[in-house]
């Protein structure tokens, strides 16, 4: 017999990934008939969103109150009622990047960029520039 079950240990980083795959598959599970080429956008808004703040998606979830952060299960639920969303800074806030960041992520998988979209959007933003 080998060494006993030892679970994993959750670091910050790990835990705050865990939460991320949550919160996604929340989404997706809302319409799985929008088609998956509405899925992969929603993961690349989120990247934007963490480019952007240089924070972990759902960092700036506190509680009204304390200012403690919220617990997972109340992200999840926000998240997945659409009362939470990616943050991006002030100085983002009118980007077209942040403009496509936003739509990636909407609630409604249906609502969401195709990747083809999401490739046209970015190659026009290119030409013009980021912001």
């Amino acid at each position: 017999m080998g060494p006993p079950f030892r679970p994993p240990v959750m670091d910050e980083t790990k835990h705050e990934l865990v939460l991320i795959c949550l919160c996604t598959q929340a989404c997706h599970r809302l319409d799985s008939a929008a088609g998956s080429d509405r899925w992969a956008p929603q993961g690349f808004g989120v990247v934007l969103s963490e480019l952007d703040t240089h924070d972990m998606p759902y960092a700036h979830a506190t509680e009204p109150e304390t200012g403690r952060k919220l617990p997972d299960t109340a992200i999840l639920q926000l998240v997945s009622l659409g009362r939470l969303q990616v943050a991006f800074t002030k100085s983002a806030q009118e980007s077209e990047m942040t403009a496509l960041a936003l739509a990636c992520v909407a609630l409604d998988p249906r609502e969401r960029p195709s990747t083809a979209e999401v490739l046209y959007r970015i190659h026009k933003v290119g030409k013009g520039g980021f912001c």
